[in-house]
């Protein structure tokens, strides 16, 4: 069951996460596809990441970003007893909205969350019909083994969220 909730962090602790995550000097890194399923032909499908923390396999492990201690208020919203992986997604903007493949971020027993960073028309689909508007500072959390997908948007130039997986 997924669960909405507006204005997880307060403003000070919000605005420097979106600040950091939308300015000029944070690192992202190009990633072939957006949700590990699709085309590498498909030239809209792609996107940016910055991963701040790992323990899947193929990547380093531990903390990974000099920005980590930017989500401790994250971190105590959700209760996190285990952190999975933790990183910032950059879907740049296209001129339609392109929904992107369905898919599961680990196929083990945990939770998903998604920080939406900026308010734009993009959403975040789940299996079952459930579509969550990117609204900033909104928080959507839900089973990680539910399929779900990103769409880009069209009104800004990019759809940032910050992606957790848990337990």
């Amino acid at each position: 069951m997924e669960k909405i909730t507006d204005n997880l962090l307060s403003k000070d602790e919000f605005s420097v996460i979106q600040k950091t995550l939308c300015g000029p000097t944070f690192a992202w890194y190009h990633q072939p596809t957006v949700s590990g399923v699709g085309n590498e032909e498909n030239l809209l499908d792609t996107y940016f990441t910055h991963i701040l923390f790992s323990t899947t396999t193929g990547l380093p492990r531990g903390i990974l970003s000099d920005h980590y201690h930017l989500f401790y208020s994250l971190f105590n919203a959700l209760e996190i007893n285990a952190l999975l992986l933790l990183r910032a997604n950059n879907i740049p903007h296209t001129h339609e909205r392109i929904q992107y493949n369905f898919h599961v971020d680990t196929t083990y027993p945990h939770k998903t969350a998604i920080l939406y960073v900026n308010t734009n028309n993009g959403v975040t689909m789940l299996e079952g019909g459930t579509e969550v508007k990117s609204v900033e500072n909104r928080l959507l959390s839900f089973d990680g083994l539910t399929k779900h997908c990103a769409t880009s948007c069209t009104d800004k130039k990019s759809r940032i969220v910050v992606n957790v997986n848990y337990i």
